[in-house]
């Protein structure tokens, strides 16, 4: 079967097992194994050698793998002296699709987002920035009783900084696709207007909303929309501040856009609404 990418889902996100540093002495080889979790290798120095139901592979310094949930893993090969960081986790679904995220909802005041993450089964990363990162895991394993909370934050940090060292992989239009939404998530509340964001990308601001829309789902103005009201509720539902203030807080230069906007999405004034969350 070929490389494709592990599916990871907002909703049931994968849970950190166990990890450890591993050494190899030259001439070792990889385990014979079938088990039925994902296991990361991560070369840190030498090139660990294997075959996957059947198909010869290897890792070398600087590479990840990601091994299949219940792939026939053998060490048929001798490695050269090796060094590299291991992590187990639950399996997850593995798909024949492209790197990158797909949002699935965006989520409201009251319900988180959901989407998709696509992380590639290999892939480069540096030793130098991921080390610190093994280091803290394998620090929190030697506290007693350690923190199961604080090694599933680590693990999922590790899993976030791999996909964005994936990120060269996608094409051009995905990455400027990502860049726009991170660029909007930042600046939403700042009147910032679609139109602006010729100046910011250097291509149409109409090129950049279709652009959204197909790797999205949305187009930058609604993205826009999404956010300032999904601030404007948190604004009103947990704080006192007069609704005037919320309207700019949350990005509206006119009060009067703000009303009919919030009316239309919710067919309550922002006071009405405030007064029904308490």
């Amino acid at each position: 079967m070929p490389d494709t990418v592990l599916c990871m889902s907002s909703e049931q996100l994968p849970r950190y097992i166990s990890s450890g540093y591993r050494y190899f002495e030259p001439g070792k080889r990889h385990v014979n194994r079938t088990i039925g979790i994902c296991v990361l290798v991560m070369v840190l120095e030498g090139t660990l050698y294997y075959t996957q139901d059947g198909r010869p592979g290897s890792v070398a310094a600087g590479q990840w793998h990601i091994e299949r949930p219940n792939a026939c893993m053998r060490g048929d090969r001798p490695c050269p002296r090796l060094r590299f960081y291991y992590v187990h986790f639950t399996a997850l679904p593995w798909q024949e699709e492209a790197v990158g995220f797909e949002p699935v909802d965006p989520g409201s005041f009251d319900k988180p987002a959901r989407g998709i993450v696509n992380l590639p089964v290999r892939g480069k990363f540096d030793p130098a920035y991921f080390t610190p990162i093994f280091d803290r895991l394998e620090h929190i394993k030697q506290t007693t009783p350690n923190d199961l909370v604080m090694q599933q934050g680590v693990f999922l940090e590790l899993l976030s900084a791999l996909m964005e060292t994936a990120r060269p992989m996608m094409d051009r239009e995905s990455r400027l696709a990502g860049d726009v939404m991170n660029y909007l998530t930042i600046h939403f509340d700042e009147g910032i207007k679609v139109e602006s964001l010729k100046d910011v990308f250097h291509f149409s601001a109409d090129y950049l909303s279709r652009l959204m829309r197909a790797h999205y789902g949305f187009t930058a103005k609604e993205y826009i929309q999404q956010l300032r009201l999904k601030r404007a509720m948190e604004l009103l539902g947990h704080t006192g501040i007069p609704v005037e203030q919320v309207a700019r807080m949350a990005g509206y230069g006119d009060a009067t856009l703000f009303y009919r906007t919030f009316k239309s999405r919710t067919g309550r004034t922002p006071a009405s609404w405030r007064r029904e969350q308490r």
